[in-house]
């Protein structure tokens, strides 16, 4: 009966969830809205943020959706900014033990006059099926930029799995998503930042997202929004952080399906 259930489970969450690979971990931006942050870099989201990396600094990740231990997403990651160009590493493991997605991505960007930077990334996905007890995979690209328009506009622009790759093992056939986002923020002042962003999967609905992030006392971030997926998902976060150490937390309630939610701590190797 357990079985049966998780299973249903499953199915409705990857028919809800057409938007972004189930092994794609959420952002730490307000309403998973972080193409256009370029304060912070989070696994995955957009490989031009990896020009935020100011000292090596690295990141560990969980998200839970629902409430339920097989639907959750393990993520780490370490960047190292070098002199012409920035680098960082990758991974993340969603799902059980008789299936489960991981996807290790190697990430590159170079910062153009602090007014535009530009990343590429190269992921590498599998997916195992204890029906076939083997791993099949693909490898494909990440590609993103970000500028600044202002000092207070910034855009960002990310296409994950451009080329609409996906997995062939025996009969069956694994889509992977093709996900084009488009996001901006705007600072109120250094402690008030909106941002918003658009998400669009080839064959699937759009995403939207809004989120505003308030900075206080510079330790302490309180983040609000929403994304509307045909449902309204409002969203909470908190974020602490000193010298070295930034801990997130996020939270978005699904009307249907229930809590989705996240901590994420990020070490830096030297004070900013």
């Amino acid at each position: 009966m357990k079985k049966i259930t998780l299973s249903l489970c499953v199915l409705l969450f990857t028919s809800v969830q057409a938007q972004i690979s189930n092994v794609v971990p959420n952002s730490q931006s307000t309403a998973d809205a972080g193409v256009s942050d370029m304060q912070r870099w989070s696994a995955f989201a957009n490989p031009a943020a990896l020009c935020s990396a100011e000292v090596p600094e690295a990141g560990i990740a969980f998200e839970n959706r629902y409430m339920l231990s097989e639907l959750s997403t393990k993520s780490l990651d370490f960047a190292l900014p070098l002199k012409y160009l920035s680098t960082g590493i990758s991974a993340s493991h969603f799902g059980f033990a008789t299936y489960h997605e991981i996807l290790v991505g190697v990430s590159f960007a170079r910062d153009f006059s602090s007014h535009f930077s530009f990343g590429v990334a190269f992921n590498y996905f599998s997916t195992y099926f204890a029906e076939s007890s083997r791993y099949s995979g693909i490898l494909f690209p990440q590609i993103g930029l970000q500028t600044r328009l202002t000092p207070s506009i910034h855009l960002g622009f990310s296409v994950f799995n451009p080329f609409q790759s996906h997995i062939v093992y025996e009969q069956n056939i694994k889509r992977l998503p093709s996900v084009f986002s488009l996001g901006g923020s705007y600072f109120f002042s250094d402690a008030l930042v909106l941002r918003i962003q658009a998400d669009k999967e080839v064959s699937s609905n759009y995403r939207f997202a809004c989120g505003i992030e308030y900075t206080m006392l510079e330790k302490l971030q309180v983040k609000a929004g929403i994304e509307d997926v045909g449902f309204i998902i409002p969203n909470l976060g908190f974020g602490v952080f000193t010298g070295k150490l930034r801990l997130d937390l996020n939270a978005g309630l699904h009307p249907l399906l229930g809590l989705v939610s996240s901590a994420a701590v990020r070490y830096s190797f030297h004070s900013r």
